[in-house]
């Protein structure tokens, strides 16, 4: 698994050649899966690499394919999170990417400033989102700290 937020910085490679690093990672709406990561290469400008070109999310770099198209990276906004029942309990802050298939296995969840510093942020395992108010619905307050 990979943090999200851990890819951020890491250098991308096509055919052995560094074409720049990554500086954003887009997530389709449902919080599913990955759709592509931004690279900026410099002269070259930010560029868009589509899911399908991801070939490894390794330890040291990203591996792909394809050279991507010139993109300005969307707006990764913090979505609220609620409970099922309405009651806003944080907003979601990251995400665990599974390596291979590219799906979210977690979502990272703070509940603000003074929560995350004494008890730590959380990754939440069962969730849905709400696509007309892009709301996170968390089933259950339960989850793993993140420390």
């Amino acid at each position: 698994m990979r943090n999200m937020k851990a890819l951020i910085g890491r250098p991308v490679l096509m055919n052995g050649e560094p074409i720049g690093h990554v500086t954003n990672v887009e997530l389709d709406e449902a919080l599913a899966r990955m759709n592509a990561l931004y690279v900026d290469g410099g002269f070259s400008g930010t560029r868009r690499i589509g899911r399908h070109a991801v070939r490894l999310l390794g330890e040291v770099s990203v591996l792909v394919d394809d050279f991507g198209k010139r993109a300005r990276p969307k707006d990764n906004a913090l979505r609220r999170a609620r409970t099922s029942d309405g009651c806003r309990v944080g907003a979601v802050t990251g995400a665990l990417l599974d390596e291979e298939t590219l799906e979210v296995k977690a979502l990272e969840l703070s509940r603000g400033y003074f929560d995350d510093l004494f008890t730590g942020r959380q990754w939440v395992t069962r969730y849905a989102v709400n696509l007309a108010s892009g709301d996170v619905l968390i089933e259950s307050e339960g989850g793993t700290d993140h420390g």
